[in-house]
Formats: structure tokens, C-alpha cells, sequence
């Protein structure tokens, strides 16, 4: 090799440095994490100015109908599971490059302390499972995970296998990671690409109806989110307000897998569903009623069967002590007393537990038809209720059935507003870009922004708190979930 080919090789190899090196040192974002010092999460970010885009949705974050084909998701992104290779994989990778690796994928870590030649080769480990499973998956019009839910009864309606559930989380942090190296290299098709599958694995998870599988659609959304910041940190990034709004609203449903939810108690015992139609003689509602509070506790707190006689011995008790009350509130209800003095025991039991245990999940359903604001009291004046209800025994089996089996409806909401609470002030910061680039810099009030329309935040149904400091654009997003986060933008 000539002397001239050396240096044209040494020249080519120091420019793409620069321009890898000039990409990240321009992609700022630094994270401060809450402590027990400070209970705010801070994000500072440095941003570019950046029009409304021509045509307005230059980038999308969904595929329009067009680009779909008939299909189940599921199927296709299980297979991308399959043995385990994506694990193995990331197994690997820890083994070459330490277990920081975990971390490149996440903006805790600034982009400029990424070494960029280890996340090319990291990130190319996946370029054939995202090509060949995840985005063939993300264009399936149709997401069904084969659990039969609807069909299930008894305990094995809760008792699932939902292994290849929780790995999807290999795939939203595997693309990640990949959306991570094509930020820093400024090829922003390309994460948007990437960003638009890890938006719609979480569309996809969310429909697995079940709780489990709601909250790790939210976490997915949450990584999708993480990776915007990045890229709307990045010098001169599209601006993504239009296609963040493009997003379904919500991006994950929780109706479906709540009601599944509130209905478990009746599909885990249908001799509860059951309990008003159903004949029996009165030993056979006796067993029933016996069983019933054992199953329920040990589904609930996991018991060892060694505990069983203990707990058919409080069941029994529980049954003595609360058949007075249970036909009192029977009769209160409307049915008629005659009726009701005819019904074996258990039965009496039984039809009351029913109808106490569908007032309480019906209560619990109605939130999650309601605005966010508001909502944690009532749901936290709902749970106080029933838990007081079923630690005095003479309530009945309805009530503490309720306690045990019911979701803890806060946890979940809390967790789906955070998620839509972030892409609305994603939204926002991209207004602000807009106003910058007509404007050079950023206004006193989110009011004085006319480009686009501002969202309100969710968790509290009023604007986002905004201020400047200095020339600095600050957002302030409350406590949720154990701690507040602000944003801080400046502008290159």
C-alpha cells in the first residue's frame, strides 16, 4: 500500500471519528435520577430549533393502513424469542463488553460516555432479528398472545405461563439499544424507524388483556419514550411533535384487561357466578363454601398445604359468623325474604358474595372510564373500604374475596398516565422547538406558542407547569408514582 493510500485511509478513518464523535458531543441529555436527598427526577437537554415539518408527518410513529398486512404480531415476535436466542445474545454481550452494556441503551447515560465502536458491534448482534421478526411483527394488523382468557376457568385462569410475555421486554431494550446507535450516528429515519416498533410492541403487549401485560406494555412505551429524549436532543433532529400526536390515544388500552381483571373472582370460583341459578343439596354447598375462601387465600398469599386445615378451619368461621349478615343484606337488596329463608347455608353465602363482590369491582371498573384527576382518592377511599370489610370476618366471603383478587387499580392507572403524561410533554417540547425556529428562543408561556396546540397534562387535566430560567425552558411534571421529574431545555 502506497504512502497516499495510508493517509487517505487515515484521513477517511479520522473524519467518520469526527463525525461520530460530533453527532454524540451534540446529543445532550443528562439525567439526574431522585435520591434520598431530592425525590425529583431531572432531565437536562440541549436541543436544536426545529420547524413544523413539510409535509406535516415527514416522520411517523405508526404505519399507515397501506403498509400493513394481515396477521397475528404475536406469533412472529414469539419467534424471535424462541430458545432464547435473544437473551443468549445479550448474555454474550455482556461477556465481551461488561454489564454496561445494559446501560448504553438508556439515557442515564449520556450518549457522549457510550463508547461508539462497542454499540456499533453490540447493536449489530440484532440487525437480523429486527429485520427478519420484529419489523415483519410491528406491520401485523392483528396481536393475539393465544391465551384464552375468555374461555378459562377456575384457577388456571390466573395460573398462566406468561414467560414469553415478560421477555417482550428483550425486544423493546433490544431495540433500544439500536435506536441508540442510529441517534448517535444522526441517522434519524432509521430511529424512527426503530422508535415506531418499540411504540408498537407496546400497543401490541397492552392487548394481552391482563394486568401483567399491561404494565409491561407501559415500561416498553416508557423505553420508546426514553429513546425520543435522545433523539429530540439531537443536533438537528426532525421535529416529532406531529407524530408523537399521531399516536393512539391511549397508546395502551387499559379497558380490556381491566374489566378481564375485575371479572377473575367469578371465572377463578363460576360457583360463585353460578351460586343463583345453580342447584345443589346442602352439603354440597357446605363443601363449597368451604373450599372456596381456602382457594382464594391460598391464590392470594401463595399458602403451603400444610396450612390448609388451618385455613378450611377459618373458612368455616368465617362462614358461621357472616350468614346473618350475608341474608340481612340479601333481603335489603330486594329479594324477597321467603326466598331467602328457603336457600341452604352456602347457598345464602354464596349469591351474597356474589353480588358484594361485583359492587366492588364494579366500583373499581368505573375508574378507569374516568379523567385521571381525582381518581387516586376515590380509588384509594374504595380499597380502604373493602379491606376494612373483609378483615371483619362477619362481612362475608364477598368482600373478602374482593381484597384478595382485585387489582390494586392506582398502581395500574398511575403507571398508564406517567407513560401518556411523558409523550404529552414530549409534545411540548417539540412546540417549544417550533416556537424557536420561528422566534429564536423560547417564550415566556406556553400560552404565547401558536404554531401548534399545547396539551394539557393528563395526571392533573390543567396545562403543564412552565417557566423560564434565564434562557432556559423549564417544565415541571408532579409527583407521580414516588417522585416528580423536571425537564430543563436549552436551546444550541
Amino acid at each position: 500500500m502506497t504512502t497516499f493510500q495510508n493517509q487517505r485511509l487515515k484521513a477517511v478513518a479520522i473524519l467518520t471519528a469526527l463525525v461520530l464523535v460530533g453527532s454524540v458531543a451534540n446529543a445532550q441529555v443528562k439525567v439526574t435520577d431522585p435520591d434520598e436527598n431530592n425525590d425529583i427526577q431531572i432531565i437536562e437537554m440541549t436541543v436544536s430549533a426545529a420547524k413544523q415539518p413539510d409535509p406535516i408527518f415527514t416522520h411517523r410513529l405508526t404505519l399507515l393502513p397501506k403498509e400493513t398486512i394481515n396477521g397475528n404480531a404475536a406469533t412472529i415476535y414469539l419467534e424471535a424469542l424462541a430458545g432464547s436466542v435473544l437473551s443468549k445474545k445479550w448474555r454474550d454481550l455482556e461477556k465481551r463488553f461488561g454489564e454496561d452494556v445494559h446501560s448504553w441503551l438508556y439515557n442515564d447515560m449520556p450518549l457522549d460516555q457510550v463508547p461508539l465502536d462497542e454499540l456499533k458491534q453490540a447493536s449489530s448482534e440484532f440487525d437480523t432479528v429486527i429485520r427478519d421478526h420484529i419489523r415483519r411483527a410491528s406491520g401485523r394488523r392483528n396481536c393475539d398472545w393465544g391465551l384464552g382468557l375468555e374461555e378459562l376457568r377456575g384457577p388456571i385462569a390466573i395460573e398462566l405461563n406468561l414467560n414469553g410475555l415478560q421477555e417482550t421486554r428483550t425486544i423493546s431494550r433490544t431495540i433500544a439499544l439500536q435506536t441508540r446507535f442510529a441517534i448517535a450516528g444522526s441517522r434519524f429515519d432509521d430511529a424512527v424507524d426503530l422508535m415506531r416498533m418499540n411504540y408498537r410492541l407496546g400497543e401490541n403487549v397492552g392487548q394481552a388483556k391482563l394486568a401483567v401485560g399491561t404494565l409491561i406494555a407501559l415500561a416498553e412505551v416508557g423505553i420508546a419514550n426514553g429513546s425520543m429524549v435522545d433523539f429530540i436532543a439531537a443536533a438537528d433532529s426532525p421535529n416529532m411533535y406531529w407524530a408523537l400526536t399521531e399516536l393512539p390515544r391511549p397508546i395502551v388500552d387499559l379497558r380490556v384487561a381491566m374489566r378481564m381483571e375485575c371479572d377473575n373472582a367469578l371465572r377463578i370460583f363460576p360457583e360463585i357466578a353460578s351460586a343463583d341459578v345453580e342447584e345443589h343439596t346442602v352439603d354440597e354447598w357446605s363443601k363449597i363454601v368451604r373450599e372456596i375462601p381456602v382457594s382464594a387465600m391460598e391464590l392470594a398469599y401463595r399458602s403451603e398445604d400444610a396450612l390448609r386445615p388451618e385455613l378450611r378451619f377459618a373458612a368455616m368461621g368465617l362462614g358461621i359468623m357472616s350468614y346473618a349478615g350475608a341474608k340481612r343484606r340479601l333481603i335489603e337488596s330486594g329479594m324477597e325474604a321467603k326466598k331467602v329463608e328457603e336457600m341452604a347455608v352456602g347457598q345464602v353465602l354464596l349469591v351474597e358474595a356474589k353480588r358484594e363482590y361485583l359492587r366492588y369491582a364494579n366500583l373499581m371498573e368505573k375508574e378507569i372510564y374516568l379523567p385521571y384527576p381525582g381518581s387516586t382518592e376515590r380509588s384509594e377511599a374504595i380499597e380502604e373500604q373493602m379491606t376494612a370489610s373483609y378483615r371483619g370476618v362477619s362481612s362475608g366471603f364477598g368482600e373478602m374475596i374482593a381484597g384478595m383478587m382485585l387489582p390494586s387499580i392506582n398502581h395500574i392507572r398511575s403507571a398508564h398516565v406517567r407513560v401518556q403524561r411523558d409523550i404529552d410533554a414530549l409534545r411540548v417540547i417539540e412546540a417549544l422547538r417550533m416556537h424557536a425556529a420561528e422566534t429564536g428562543k423560547f417564550p415566556a408561556a406556553l400560552s404565547d406558542i401558536s404554531v401548534v396546540p399545547i396539551p394539557n397534562n393528563p395526571q392533573t387535566g390543567k396545562p403543564f407547569q412552565y417557566r423560564l430560567d434565564g434562557d432556559t425552558a423549564v417544565i415541571e411534571l408532579p409527583h407521580l408514582s414516588g417522585y416528580a421529574k423536571r425537564f430543563r431545555i436549552s436551546l444550541r
